[in-house]
């Protein structure tokens, strides 16, 4: 049986009793007429949204809170005689009884253009069309990276990954795969050493930018797929033996509810060691990303229209060329409940980050419509945080009631936008491609900027709110980390459903090491794919190499390499140019495989290797 009820004032009187079979003198209890012939048949043609509650009182307090077009008091599912009876049972006490059935209320259709708001309305004022702030938020210089840290103009490209990817996260994988070799795969001699580590790490990123089809490839004795740098550095069996044996956490010391809890104390430290150089950028954006992953996981997820459509969610915070500050992994819906939405938790997650390492006042966020809200843009501005980001209708506290609405604007010419403020938010609605909403805490529309678009068959230059042209230009941040980590993905699956997550940590370290190198030195020429390969060098080589020397030409090795003091042995080979002094010599470096004069009165072994 369905009620109808008025869309703005529904209410159910505490005497209803919802019979088990439905019969009229619930509606005329109700105070209302019955459905007609042509409702029904609308009814059926066009369902409504609905929502099902146990209890009738559930469903009279959403009635008071939510606009709803009709309550139905459902009979049971069974059908038993002991609860569907004809029998009226009006209490006289306050309490509303409880029904045979369950109670389905059907809430208002707003459609697109509807202006009903999830969150409350504005609480502080009207939505004018004035262009300044109550409050206008402070704008204070961001931190000089080498004025804090001047040490690190002094680094190698190696070492600046050495500080993302540090000795206690290599610590961690020598520690945790001895342990989990040992006790849980029962291998009591299994030894490893910190050099196989690093040349097992070099492998997984080689894999990156010289693909072949199978792992065992690179440790192939085959001349048509052998790497001769990776046979050298370690055997197929150890590289196997590495491999199956790996592990971040201990098994039987777990964080409980926690799924990506094997890949956890991996990801701390990799966050500590990003921000431990503090917060040097004034725009950071926050956004989704997502590790490719197509197995069996209760975490995977799957978005839609996304270049990554499965796979392992993580939330981001970036600076707006793509250099990393805090990563975390989403897991799904958390076993704490909460009464904050989930975009705000991200973005109140990622920011303390922020809080932590630097000042509010000092930088501006940037995000999308899944994290912005009228109520998170207030929350910021009380915090001290500049924010600005693309919004819903239902999130903007009732601005998009003053409006112009969404049919009006596009009747407009290209470039057109309507704007309100309560002295707070500020909200621009834009006639682009299509109509953009974006609201801010302390950017207004002027003055105003252009945007080329193509009209007609012409590029035409059209007005553009300020705000949505620095939004424009902030936002991107991690969309080019994504970018960055996809270039270079490293090829090699693994059997654990971790490893994506742990290869991604891997990667991340790289981007993380070349964005700051190109920081600190702004005319380098260093490209992403030189700097990947130098850090894999270096890892590959970080001891003396096992086999025979290699033959050809003089292969320009890193700084790193040359200087690390480990394996440089003097040896014989056929006469040839010394590297240093260009004369001919027979004495040759058995791990640079160049040739050094090393005796007679000539220190070219020294001078290259100091």
């Amino acid at each position: 049986m369905r009620l109808r009820g008025d869309t703005k004032q529904s209410t159910v009187s505490s005497g209803l009793i919802g019979d088990g079979c439905g019969s009229s003198n619930a509606v005329a209890a109700a105070g209302m007429e019955a459905p007609t012939a042509q409702y029904r048949a609308k009814l059926r043609k066009d369902p409504l949204p609905t929502n099902h509650f146990i209890t009738l009182r559930e469903a009279v307090q959403s009635v008071q809170i939510n606009s709803a077009r009709n309550v139905v008091i459902l009979p049971p599912e069974n059908g038993d005689a002991d609860y569907a009876t004809d029998e009226e049972d009006i209490s006289e006490s306050e309490e509303l009884p409880e029904t045979a059935g369950e109670a389905e209320l059907d809430m208002e259709d707003t459609g697109d253009d509807s202006d009903e708001d999830d969150a409350q309305p504005n609480p502080t004022g009207r939505w004018t069309k004035k262009c300044s702030f109550n409050n206008p938020l402070p704008d204070e210089p961001c931190d000089n990276l080498l004025e804090k840290h001047p040490e690190l103009s002094i680094m190698s490209e190696y070492e600046l990954w050495s500080t993302f990817f540090d000795e206690s996260m290599l610590n961690l994988l020598h520690v945790q795969t001895t342990l989990y070799a040992r006790r849980d795969k029962n291998i009591p001699t299994f030894q490893l050493s910190m050099e196989e580590i690093k040349k097992f790490l070099g492998i997984v990123l080689l894999s990156g930018y010289h693909s072949l089809p199978s792992e065992r490839d690179y440790l192939s004795r085959q001349p048509d797929l052998q790497v001769p740098l990776v046979a050298k550095a370690m055997s197929r069996d150890r590289y196997c033996q590495i491999k199956s044996s790996l592990h971040l956490a201990d098994n039987h010391d777990l964080q409980k509810g926690n799924k990506a809890a094997k890949v956890a104390p991996l990801y701390n430290r990799l966050n500590e060691n990003l921000k431990k150089r503090g917060i040097f950028h004034s725009e950071l954006s926050i956004d989704e990303s997502m590790v490719p992953y197509y197995g069996k996981h209760s975490a995977k997820m799957f978005i839609k229209m996304k270049p990554i459509r499965c796979g392992y969610k993580l939330w981001g915070l970036a600076a707006p060329y793509g250099f990393p500050y805090a990563v975390e992994i989403y897991t799904g819906k958390s076993a704490v409940r909460s009464e904050l939405p989930l975009g705000f938790r991200v973005v109140d997650g990622l920011l303390e980050t922020v809080r932590q390492m630097s000042q509010a006042s000092k930088h501006t966020v940037y995000f999308d419509n899944f994290f912005t809200s009228y109520d998170l843009m207030r929350r910021l501005h009380n915090e001290g945080f500049k924010a600005t980001g693309t919004i819903r209708k239902n999130r903007s506290g009732g601005a998009h009631r003053d409006l112009v609405s969404d049919a009006e604007l596009r009747r407009s010419a290209r470039g057109s936008y309507d704007y309100r403020c309560e002295g707070t938010v500020y909200v621009v609605k834009w006639h682009d491609n299509s109509i953009v909403s974006v609201a801010s805490n302390f950017q207004q529309h002027l003055p105003e900027a252009t945007a080329h678009r193509r009209v007609g068959r012409n590029i035409e230059k059209v007005r553009q709110p300020m705000l949505i042209s620095k939004y424009n230009a902030g936002m991107g941040g991690v969309d080019l980390l994504d970018r960055l980590l996809g270039q270079y993905r490293p090829s090699i699956r693994g059997k654990k459903w971790w490893w994506p997550l742990f290869t991604n940590a891997l990667n991340l370290s790289v981007v993380a090491g070349w964005r700051m190198f190109r920081l600190l030195h702004p005319h380098s020429q260093l490209s992403h794919l030189e700097y990947r390969r130098t850090v894999t060098l270096c890892l590959l080589m970080s001891e003396e190499s096992r086999g025979s020397k290699l033959g050809g030409g003089v292969a320009h090795l890193p700084l790193d390499v040359r200087r690390d003091g480990i394996g440089h042995i003097n040896t014989t080979a056929t006469e040839g140019r010394c590297v240093v002094c260009n004369k001919n010599t027979k004495n040759m470096c058995s791990k640079c495989n160049v040739r050094l004069h090393f005796a007679h009165g000539k220190d070219c072994f020294v001078v290259y290797h100091d």
